[in-house]
């Protein structure tokens, strides 16, 4: 089983947009919620690649 490395997130207000945002708090990034999922998704395909 691969144990991979865990990513502390938090959302975040931009008090210039009502939308809501997703931080990365060990990188600083802030995504948007689409954003954030697709970046989730990349990173499955990597470990499905990686597992192989």
């Amino acid at each position: 089983m691969v144990k991979e490395k865990e990513k502390e997130i938090s959302i975040v207000e931009i008090s210039t947009k009502s939308e809501k945002r997703i931080q990365d708090n060990s990188s600083e990034e802030v995504y948007t919620l689409e954003e954030a999922i697709a970046e989730m998704w990349n990173e499955i395909r990597e470990i499905r690649k990686a597992v192989g």
